[in-house]
């Protein structure tokens, strides 16, 4: 049975050593990157990571969208890597 929860983590060094460079548009915003997603979902989005202030550094950046209804299909990579590509410019 396939699992019904998705947990994507992508992390910014994976982004960086993959050469997956996506430069943010003038005027993008998280939310309209939600039109990247698959219609008909609800969806938490949950962005985590290290900040070091002194070095003025964001580290270890994560981003995991999880199905909000436990009997949704589940999501694949290909279903949410439009939308990751589109937010990690915006958090690093």
């Amino acid at each position: 049975m396939m699992n019904k929860k998705l947990l994507m983590g992508i992390l910014l060094g994976f982004f960086v050593s993959a050469g997956l460079s996506v430069h943010a548009q003038s005027g993008t915003t998280i939310q309209s990157c939600t039109s990247l997603l698959p219609e008909g979902r609800m969806l938490k989005l949950t962005i985590e990571g290290t900040v070091n202030t002194s070095a003025a550094e964001l580290s270890d950046v994560s981003i995991n969208l999880s199905t909000q209804n436990p009997d949704a299909e589940a999501m694949t990579d290909a279903d949410v890597s439009a939308f990751i590509q589109c937010v990690m410019p915006l958090v690093r």
